[in-house]
């Protein structure tokens, strides 16, 4: 519906352009993250190339929002992220927002293997269960984006707790060995749910 499309386009440009005048005069140690994990209703968690022109009109109009309140925000860290953060197919469609400071921050995320990762599955891990595309994927971001000065953050990844604490820690252990090789940040995600 591109008359809504149109509204919600401008409705994301003024609420960005009033964050950021808040915070125009704050250091560089503030970041801002544009959105998160935003999808279209039709297609869930997977993108057609219709979302995929859709994220990046809005990537860009949270770039160019922000960057037009000038003062510290002309050159301010932005994150952006692929459809719906994934890391997959996700960051291979996304194309990055035209940034004249060149200061981006790609940020997509990890609940990889689901199969220990989310409710219901298994309680222990083994690091051979890992995605087997999760070095493809780490290869693809670090060829197309950590090799041209951008930043990846995962900006979540983690597992809920089943009462195996000592199995969440070899899973941290594991993620956050597979991105410091490959110079991703990760943030550990914790909603506080038990299963």
């Amino acid at each position: 519906d591109t008359a809504k499309t149109e509204a919600m386009y401008k409705a994301f440009q003024k609420l960005w352009t009033n964050i950021a005048n808040k915070f125009k005069d704050y250091g560089e140690r503030l970041i801002f993250e544009g959105y998160n994990e935003t999808r279209s209703a039709e297609n869930g968690w997977s993108s057609i190339d219709d979302d995929q022109v859709a994220i990046t009109k809005i990537a860009q109009t949270y770039v160019d929002a922000v960057r037009a309140t000038g003062s510290n925000n002309a050159v301010r860290y932005l994150m952006v992220s692929t459809y719906a953060a994934g890391l997959g197919m996700e960051s291979k469609n996304f194309k990055m927002p035209n940034d004249d400071a060149s200061h981006l921050i790609l940020s997509v995320h990890s609940y990889s293997p689901q199969s220990f990762c989310f409710p219901g599955g298994k309680k222990e891990f083994n690091e051979t269960d890992l995605d087997k595309s999760f070095d493809t994927d780490f290869d693809f971001l670090r060829k197309n984006y950590l090799s041209k000065g951008i930043g990846v953050i995962m900006g979540e990844m983690g597992a809920v707790d089943k009462g195996n604490d000592d199995e969440r820690v070899k899973y941290a252990n594991a993620i956050i060995k597979k991105c410091a090789k490959y110079g991703v940040i990760p943030i550990v995600w914790d909603n506080n749910n038990f299963y």
